[in-house]
């Protein structure tokens, strides 16, 4: 699985998150933690948001792409910048220092909890930028 790329959702059902294949879209493994890398992108169906937050009743709607790296390890203490979503507080990612939405970043992302952490010197796109 290493170097596959993968999509990476929060499991609403039984905690952790969920890694499934990006082409074929079938769950591969769940895990605690995840580590990504390569062209990361932060996907957001606008319309599953949208009823996400209307209904008020959680739903797979977003989830990250980018090339499976590991899971079940620990953070590296480089990996400070923290990167959230909540679909009742913003409609995209954002990165929690700027307050900018992310749409895309080269370097690796970990998720743990409740929250993603990339390393601040990731190049990150974010709202407004050029691609």
């Amino acid at each position: 699985m290493k170097g596959q790329r993968v999509d990476v959702y929060k499991n609403l059902h039984h905690g952790g998150f969920s890694i499934r294949d990006s082409k074929t879209n079938l769950v591969l493994a769940h895990a605690d933690s995840v580590l990504l890398d390569g062209g990361i992108e932060f996907k957001v169906n606008e319309k599953g948001q949208l009823k996400t937050v209307t209904e008020k009743r959680k739903r797979v709607h977003a989830f990250v792409r980018g090339c499976f790296v590991s899971a079940n390890e620990s953070k590296a203490e480089d990996m400070s910048q923290i990167l959230i979503y909540d679909p009742y507080v913003t409609p995209l990612f954002k990165d929690v220092a700027s307050g900018q939405y992310v749409h895309d970043l080269e370097g690796e992302v970990f998720f743990e909890g409740t929250v993603m952490y990339t390393r601040v010197s990731a190049a990150i796109t974010l709202e407004g930028s050029l691609f």
